[in-house]
């Protein structure tokens, strides 16, 4: 059995698992990590378990609305609120007016300033320290 025998809607389902695995694998720990640092960790580990028993919890009305509705009105909304979800969690430290995590505007200033003033503390490539007194 290869992945193109496979019926269009499968594919499409084992993508977005995939898809879905791979962002709950890379931000979960980050998460974690960070809300550690906001609340504490023993906050941190309780706000952690509680989203893995509410996980659970969903986990079994999912598959009681599946029996009663269909499976696949109820696959289609979960997925709707899980990337719902991420988008979310993707904007919740932007603040109104925040550019967010890029530079809003060309750099200023001559091409090879920051690298041999204060920005490095006087060390240049490689983390050589230059003379200041040139």
């Amino acid at each position: 059995m290869t992945l193109r025998s496979l019926h269009p809607d499968i594919r499409l389902r084992i993508a977005v698992g995939f898809v879905q695995r791979l962002l709950s694998i890379m931000l979960m720990p980050l998460l974690v990590i960070h809300l550690a640092t906001l609340y504490g960790p023993v906050v941190a580990g309780i706000l952690t378990l509680c989203v893995a028993a509410a996980g659970i919890a969903a986990n079994f009305l999912g598959g009681h609305f599946a029996d009663v509705h269909g499976r696949r009105p109820v696959t289609v909304i979960g997925e709707l609120g899980a990337t719902c979800t991420f988008g979310l969690l993707a904007l919740a430290n932007l603040r109104a007016g925040d550019p967010g995590p890029l530079p809003a505007g060309p750099p200023t200033g001559s091409p090879g300033a920051a690298s041999c003033s204060g920005a490095h503390g006087g060390r240049g490539p490689g983390g050589i320290l230059r003379n200041r007194a040139r």
